[in-house]
């Protein structure tokens, strides 16, 4: 299970039970479209690795304001999508099998 919140105290999470395809989160990732310089729009890293630990298809957030230019659209296995807004987001059928090697 992993827990945490935002700094600016509006969303504290808890992710347990199984995985998902879809996660709609608040704040994002740490390192995934935030803004290192204020600490109230800093990702959390226990999303991050839980993300990366679970990879679901795709992860929608908001809360920061990250440069259009520079919009991270996937951490790992995972499609990231900032949300602002509304947005329609399209999901394929099946989630890819990656071969092993």
């Amino acid at each position: 299970m992993a827990t945490g919140r935002c700094l600016c105290g509006a969303v504290r999470y808890e992710v347990r039970g199984p995985l998902r395809d879809v996660l709609i989160c608040h704040c994002p990732p740490f390192g995934v479209n935030d803004d290192p310089d204020d600490p109230a729009h800093v990702g959390f890293v226990a999303l991050r690795e839980w993300v990366l630990e679970h990879r679901p298809r795709l992860l929608m957030h908001g809360h920061t304001h990250p440069n259009p230019a520079t919009l991270t659209d996937r951490l790992g296995d995972t499609r990231v999508v900032y949300v602002n807004g509304a947005r329609v987001v399209d999901l394929p059928s099946t989630r890819p099998r990656i071969a092993a090697m």
